[in-house]
């Protein structure tokens, strides 16, 4: 077991599924995304996995087949993912396999985060589990929280609550800066995975706000456990991580909103992003 978490703590693990990588087939990443789920069953763990179009669009097509839902029936929350846009296209083909798809990624980094949190309650999504450009409010990162009238526009009511990435990937080793590029580290490894507990034992050390969950939301993709152009896990990140999830909370993202309270805490903003634009989001 690495660095464990005290239970107090609800541990989302995400996985990214589609997000194909050069050389991936359909096959392959389904292989990856049933056995990193496999594993975590192993050790009591429910997984938080978020989908791409593309691969939704064949899970569909499969039919009896469709691994998103032997995902759910796992136990595991299954939702949509975009990079900033098509998030219309992306959520109906996740909804076309059948799952609950409650919950999206919808890639605020690549869009114009107000605009895509508006489109995330037209959609009917519930919660959203993202990391925005800029830190809506103090304590992004270590509560659910929701978007206060400076992220809406005028008209939109309430929308989903956030469940906002409490890590910087490059910080575990997620990815890595080769030069000016950036690139995921494959595998992924005993020594990244001892970062990520170091880095959930700082969190658990800062104080909440009185009566909210703290939450400790990672991400990853199905790929990171793979060596380079392979699309079977390496036995050995598989391990660690697995050690990582043995022993702590990991509960899908929909549970840590339910733990939340009914008074969730309003962030706001004051301007929206320099250059935002909508066009990021509809693509």
């Amino acid at each position: 077991m690495i660095g464990v978490v005290p239970p107090a703590t609800l541990v989302v693990a995400e996985v990214h599924v589609g997000d194909l990588p050069t050389g991936a087939s359909w096959d392959g990443t389904t292989r990856a995304a049933l056995a990193v789920a496999e594993v975590a069953e192993g050790v009591s763990a429910r997984l938080s996995f978020r989908i791409r179009e593309r691969f939704a669009r064949e899970a569909a097509r499969r039919g009896a087949d469709d691994p998103l839902r032997r995902l759910e029936r796992g136990g595991h929350e299954v939702g949509t993912h975009a990079h900033g846009r098509r998030l219309a296209e992306a959520k109906a083909a996740v909804d076309a396999c059948g799952v609950a798809n409650r919950v999206v990624s919808p890639g605020m980094v690549q869009g114009d985060p107000g605009f895509l949190l508006a489109e995330c309650a037209r959609l009917g999504f519930a919660w959203i589990t993202d990391a925005p450009a800029t830190r809506a409010w103090s304590f992004s990162g270590w509560v659910p929280w929701r978007p206060g009238p400076g992220w809406r526009p005028q008209g939109v009511p309430l929308g989903p609550i956030v469940v906002e990435s409490s890590v910087d990937p490059f910080a575990w080793g997620l990815l890595v800066r080769d030069g000016e590029a950036v690139r995921h580290r494959q595998p992924l490894d005993a020594a990244c995975f001892a970062r990520l507990a170091a880095l959930a034992a700082d969190h658990e050390r800062r104080p909440l706000p009185e009566g909210c969950p703290r939450v400790f939301l990672w991400t990853l993709h199905d790929h990171d456990l793979c060596a380079p152009g392979r699309s079977a896990p390496d036995p050995s990140a598989l391990d660690a991580f697995a050690a990582f999830l043995s022993g702590r909370r990991v509960v899908p993202a929909g549970e840590a909103v339910d733990a939340t309270p009914v008074s969730v805490p309003a962030a706001p903003r004051s301007a929206p992003p320099a250059g935002a634009s909508r066009r990021a989001a509809l693509g």
